[in-house]
């Protein structure tokens, strides 16, 4: 009996280790994926020590009492709001440039130029607003280019060859789900789409986009990357191939990848600004970011800029945008629309979007805000790292009222870059949507002695 206990206890063991032993050897079936390249995420949250900000002192406003200047005359009128601001003005970075429009009999407009701090050796990260010379540009290269059927509207694909690059085959937010270089302008205006930006990036390339600079009488603007995290400087010297179709889908140009081999000098020589930043590997660095290589675009020039997209004959020929009188109402028309009022891209509350998107000056960012579709708001806005811009030409259609307003301000008290907690809501936004309202307000009051005649700048925006 014992034996055959024994002899069923052995054929028991003998099972469990085979089919432990078979267990082992399956191997699970693995399916072939195809690997996109994406960015590394962030492993890790990171600490950082919060420093206390300065703390703002009295401003003494009784220099701007009996001032001229429309600048300092804002500041004195509401000391108290804008105490806080000027006491802090070079920690917080604070620039201003306003233009005072007086027109002729002839409608001419005579511009007077005020500006606050507007230094090009104070570096401030121009973030989205390198947008708004690349959308005119853009346009003036499909007028130079000439070629039969290719126009904004044209389709187009664009193939990548590297890390950095990635190919687009068609657009989801267009009506036909076609891309074209038309479409891109419009969400870059309507809501500053950096996917767009790379695609006029890519279009022209850097060498041709700071030859442009120069040539347009900005010497120190350049733009040298795309918005792309991962793309190095050696990346965005490259770009894609694009291919335009026509509307039976034949092939009617294309461009070949283009290299920039000048480099591109840093205006102002070395920048590195900060206390310290998050790598893209969420790893804290605990010395200043290097912006030496990076987009510089000072005040000035990017009030410059939208004057000459605004104002074209007010300056000489070679020293205009190459756009057709369409081109130019094509650009104006979606500055100045509200985000709702697109029908195409649609960019609704349902896609994120209300009212006063991307027009700090005047309504801030509360999305909330009711609008006086009146007053319109031909605009560049920019934001990162801290940095708030925006670059204004606004006009009220009831009392014929015009000005342009440029200003950035600098929202980041801990010092520390690329962390995405900035002050954006309770130091940036609050300065631009009051500095908006005050010059409104004091250019609908100011007398003229000939009114402004504006219904060029109507639009029909249903369509």
């Amino acid at each position: 009996m014992k034996n055959i206990l024994y002899i069923i206890l052995c054929i028991l063991v003998c099972g469990l280790s085979a089919s432990a032993q078979q267990k082992k050897k399956k191997k699970k079936k693995v399916k072939p994926q195809v690997v996109y390249y994406q960015p590394t995420q962030r492993k890790k949250k990171v600490k950082i020590k919060y420093i206390p900000p300065p703390l703002p002192t009295r401003f003494d406003f009784s220099q701007y009492k009996n001032s001229k200047n429309p600048i300092e005359q804002v500041f004195y009128n509401d000391s108290v709001f804008y105490n806080d601001y000027l006491s802090l003005a070079a920690e917080r970075r604070v620039q201003i440039v306003f233009t005072r429009i007086d027109r002729d009999r002839y409608n001419i407009p005579h511009f007077s130029d005020y500006i606050y701090r507007a230094d090009p050796n104070e570096y401030f990260y121009p973030a989205s607003t390198v947008k708004l010379p690349l959308v005119a540009m853009c346009l003036e290269k499909i007028n130079q280019l000439n070629i039969e059927g290719l126009t904004k509207e044209t389709s187009l694909t664009i193939d990548s060859s590297g890390k950095c690059q990635y190919a687009t085959l068609y657009d989801s937010s267009s009506a036909n789900y076609q891309a074209s270089l038309g479409h891109y302008i419009k969400k870059i205006l309507l809501v500053s789409d950096n996917d767009a930006y790379n695609r006029m990036f890519e279009f022209m390339g850097q060498c041709y986009i700071n030859k442009r600079f120069k040539q347009l009488g900005m010497p120190m603007a350049r733009i040298t990357h795309r918005f792309t995290p991962w793309c190095d400087e050696e990346d965005n010297k490259v770009t894609n191939r694009f291919k335009f179709y026509d509307t039976s889908g034949n092939i009617i140009y294309t461009q070949e990848p283009i290299q920039c081999m000048q480099g591109v000098e840093p205006p102002t020589g070395q920048v590195q600004l900060g206390t310290g930043y998050i790598d893209y590997d969420g790893k804290l660095k605990k010395h200043p970011k290097d912006f030496t290589g990076r987009n510089f675009f000072q005040l000035t020039d990017i009030h410059l800029t939208l004057k000459k997209i605004m104002f074209p004959e007010a300056f000489r020929k070679d020293k205009r945008f190459d756009l057709t009188e369409g081109d130019y109402r094509f650009l104006r028309k979606y500055m100045s629309m509200y985000a709702p009022e697109s029908q195409e891209p649609v960019c609704d509350s349902t896609k994120g979007f209300f009212n006063c998107t991307k027009k700090y000056m005047v309504y801030g960012q509360n999305k909330d805000t009711a609008i006086n579709k009146n007053i319109r708001i031909f605009n560049i806005v920019g934001f990162a790292y801290g940095f708030l811009v925006d670059v204004t030409y606004i006009i009220d259609l009831e009392t014929n009222s015009e000005f342009m307003l440029s200003s950035t301000i600098y929202s980041n008290t801990t010092g520390v870059l690329n962390t995405g907690i900035y002050e954006y809501y309770t130091i940036g936004m609050p300065f631009l949507k009051k500095l908006g309202q005050d010059y409104l307000k004091m250019e609908q009051k100011r007398p003229k002695k000939y009114q402004a005649n504006l219904d060029y700048l109507r639009f029909d925006y249903s369509k």
